[in-house]
């Protein structure tokens, strides 16, 4: 068996193409790196070969891919591939998580101003002192499920009737955002700011008027 080649620390990636490595060989070790996890040599060969037959060329056999995975460090390679996409992964899933935070700490903070506006209007008939103390400390709460953190249960009474209930923070980010925007609808109607719609985005709070 030909021996193995070194892998370059020139700057270049192990996955890159490396000294010694043919354009031929180094695609067909990119076939073998595109197959994912569950990729192995025996895959590769039926691949290249599906491809073969298709353009009318020779096949290969599997001794050839065999000795090229084992020449070329190719478990090596893909292993160090993974690893780079793994991090820029989580790196993606943190930045998502922050901006996703930033909004929705965004949209608390216009629910609250448009909230604190409308208490100011309501007269003390319409809404005791304890019932806006409520609704400015749902806003708190509400943070808090924006910022991941544990709330059992969190149930505030309107001026207009029953709960505003907040259950237990969803580990799940798309529950996690449909709870909050629920929340908010409801406390935006319940103060009269002219919410009819079945979400409340962003952009729908930050138009109601003052």
């Amino acid at each position: 068996m030909a021996e193995r080649i070194t892998l370059a620390d020139d700057g270049r990636d192990p996955w890159d193409r490396q000294g010694g490595e043919s354009e031929k060989k180094y695609a067909y070790f990119q076939t073998y790196l595109q197959l994912g996890r569950t990729r192995t040599p025996k895959k590769t060969v039926e691949k290249l070969n599906e491809k073969a037959r298709e353009a009318g060329a020779k096949e290969l056999s599997r001794r050839t891919i065999q000795e090229d995975s084992y020449r070329y460090r190719w478990a090596e390679r893909a292993a160090a591939f993974d690893r780079h996409m793994d991090a820029q992964w989580s790196k993606a899933v943190i930045e998502h998580g922050r901006r996703m935070v930033q909004e929705h700490l965004k949209t608390g903070r216009a629910l609250l101003a448009k909230a604190e506006a409308a208490l100011g209007a309501i007269t003390p008939e319409e809404l005791t002192p304890g019932d806006a103390a409520k609704f400015i400390d749902l806003y708190s709460k509400l943070t808090r499920v924006a910022l991941g953190e544990p709330e059992t249960s969190v149930s505030v009474s309107g001026p207009k009737g029953g709960p505003v209930q907040i259950t237990a923070v969803p580990e799940d980010e798309g529950a996690r955002e449909q709870q909050l925007r629920a929340a908010s609808l409801e406390i935006a109607q319940r103060l009269g700011l002219g919410v009819a719609a079945a979400e409340l985005d962003e952009e729908a709070i930050l138009a109601l008027p003052e």
